[in-house]
């Protein structure tokens, strides 16, 4: 039971880390000059796509954990997009609609610092 809590802790100090620190990203100017790119739309088809990369790189993660443990978020990410699209949610797919990548690339800044300042 303790390993479960202090787990629960631990990932909510860093949940909360990469998003302050994707605040703090999207506040630089070369972020916020930052160009239109690709457009994905949330089609059907598109979210269909994403839900079932999203469970094929499950498996492979389940199946050789060893290869494909660098895939865990972006998995979740992948399962979970479609699933906040169809529910009518909010989700990033809003924003990369219409070509503005700023958020995706915020919250990979943050995530990327995070995790380099974790590991110094």
């Amino acid at each position: 039971m303790t390993g479960v809590v202090v787990s629960s802790i631990n990932f909510s100090i860093v949940v909360s880390a990469v998003f302050g620190t994707a605040e703090l990203m999207a506040s630089f100017g070369f972020l916020q000059r930052m160009g239109c790119g690709p457009v994905i739309r949330p089609d059907r088809h598109t979210t269909t796509i994403f839900f079932v990369a999203g469970l094929v790189v499950l498996a492979l993660l389940m199946a050789r954990p060893l290869y494909f443990f660098p895939f865990v978020w972006l998995s979740v990410y992948f399962i979970l997009e479609p699933i906040n699209i169809w529910l009518g949610n909010r989700s990033l797919a809003s924003w990369v609609g219409v070509g503005d990548w700023r958020p995706v690339v915020a919250l990979w800044l943050g995530a990327l610092t995070c995790g380099f300042f974790w590991e110094m």
